[in-house]
């Protein structure tokens, strides 16, 4: 009774602390700030009691907002420096733009703990002088901080498969059972989140882990030629939904050559594999919905303006080469 009276109260005082901040036309005086001190001392006092669905307050949400589009960047450099790979700190980088820089999005108290504690662990692995694996360093502190954003966790069981690839099949399950055990290791704060509808991102990857080995048993039973024969074709490191996603816009620009969309999706689900080492079918690439497709849609944004970025780079670098020779 006591953490409802609470809550209530709290929501109560917030609105009223909106209703002035407007009134003010956004603008800052003693009294704004001293109320601002006063939510403060309320959530660390109550801290156990915070509702974490508790929208922010329309000033907490824009020191939150300034701070961390303020600091990003440079982290996001100094990352990329520490041997970081891009497509992991621009899954970051998406996830902070969608909420701070798209209106209808509602800022509640636990983004305001969850990217207070991001900011806070990614200057600690950009301060950090040591000599460390930190690219290993900064998927374990995700974990740890339960980043369950769908894209990172793509990026996270793309890099699981390309460690694989080159290892025997003795060595692969090895290499399961190790990242296993270290992503079972993770910390577990019930509080700390970026979404609240997904499972923690290590029980997400030991899940993905745990469909590998499957796959890898799976295989190792097979033994006929029919059998290795479905397990031809291309392993990319596309989930369904980013391969219907990546059908469906590489089709409709023509990259693709096919008599129609669906002989194409045939050819292409012939060819390629999921990245669990799933077979694809027709069905799954003709099945595209843009609502239900968005967080692949923009995971496949995301890697085309990598692509893009090298591409300068590499045309600066040539035409920079071929300037000296000339």
């Amino acid at each position: 009774m006591a953490q409802k009276s609470f809550r209530i109260f709290y929501s109560q005082l917030r609105l009223f602390f909106d209703m002035m901040y407007h009134k003010n036309n956004r603008q800052l005086d003693s009294v704004i700030l001293k109320f601002h001190e006063l939510f403060q001392t309320y959530e660390n006092i109550y801290n156990q009691d915070m509702d974490l669905e508790e929208p922010l307050t329309h000033y907490q949400h824009h020191l939150l907002k300034v701070e961390i589009m303020g600091k990003f960047p440079a982290l996001k450099d100094a990352l990329i420096k520490k041997g970081v790979r891009q497509c992991l700190i621009l899954e970051i980088q998406s996830s902070i733009e969608s909420h701070f820089n798209v209106p209808d999005i509602k800022i509640c108290y636990y983004h305001y703990l969850f990217f207070n504690k991001l900011l806070q662990s990614l200057t600690y692995i950009a301060q950090d002088i040591r000599n460390k694996d930190w690219e290993r360093r900064f998927i374990e502190t995700m974990i740890n901080i339960n980043f369950n954003h769908m894209g990172f966790f793509n990026r996270c069981c793309e890099l699981i498969n390309h460690q694989l690839q080159n290892l025997c099949e003795d060595h692969q399950m090895m290499s399961i059972d190790i990242n296993g055990l270290r992503i079972s290791q993770a910390s577990r704060d019930p509080k700390l989140y970026f979404d609240p509808t997904r499972k923690h991102l290590a029980d997400l990857l030991i899940e993905y882990a745990e469909q590998r080995k499957t796959i890898k048993k799976t295989r190792c039973l097979s033994t006929s030629d029919t059998e290795s024969e479905d397990y031809t074709g291309v392993l990319s490191n596309l989930t369904a939904g980013g391969a219907s996603t990546f059908y469906h816009y590489f089709q409709k620009e023509n990259f693709l050559k096919a008599e129609n969309k669906k002989s194409g999706a045939k050819n292409f689900a012939s060819n390629v594999k999921l990245s669990n080492g799933a077979n694809l079918t027709e069905a799954q690439l003709l099945k595209f919905d843009k609502g239900k497709h968005h967080n692949d849609i923009r995971s496949l944004a995301i890697k085309l303006r990598a692509i893009l970025e090298q591409i300068e780079i590499d045309l600066d670098n040539s035409y920079g080469s071929s300037k000296s020779r000339r």
